[in-house]
């Protein structure tokens, strides 16, 4: 009972999280699509590991490279670059390649190719964690909570994206 306010709190987090319209979003219905409700399911598992490390990494230090402007720069040249190869592959790819199979079985490494493109396409965005440092920022200065609260905020922030995705 005593972790239930930080839980609620991150679920409600979590939701605002899943509202957010961005190219982890397009990506997502893309693969649904494309390959199937599997391989989406994996991009989601990619996309919440990948929300994990952010606000661990967040929440355990990166906000004092946040003040270089140099990283600054780097982040959004790097992230920009990336997000912009996601976007142009489907294009590059070709039309003629693409094929509904929604039936198709998904075996172990497509799986893990899905996984690591969710990891990289949600890391890669500057705006992952300029979100997260918003809410580490109010998890650990506004609120009353315990470190073992913030825990429950972030797992309950999350699971609610991970299971809006599915």
């Amino acid at each position: 009972m005593l972790y239930a306010l930080p839980l609620l709190n991150g679920i409600m987090y979590g939701l605002i999280l899943a509202m957010l319209i961005g190219p982890v979003f397009f990506a997502l219905i893309r693969t649904s699509i494309d390959k199937g409700f599997k391989s989406g399911a994996y991009l989601a598992l990619g996309i919440a590991l990948s929300d994990a490390l952010a606000a661990t990494v967040v929440y355990f230090g990166v906000s004092r490279f946040t003040d270089s402007s140099v990283f600054e720069v780097y982040l959004g040249w790097v992230g920009g670059l990336l997000m912009i190869a996601f976007g142009a592959a489907p294009f590059v790819k070709g039309a003629s390649q693409k094929k509904f199979l929604p039936n198709r079985a998904i075996n172990r490494a497509q799986g893990l190719r899905y996984i690591l493109e969710g990891l990289l396409l949600n890391l890669l965005n500057p705006f992952v964690y300029i979100f997260w440092l918003g809410v580490v920022g109010y998890v650990t200065v506004s609120t009353e909570y315990a470190p073992e609260g913030h825990f429950f905020f972030f797992l309950g922030a999350i699971a609610t994206v991970f299971m809006t995705d599915l």
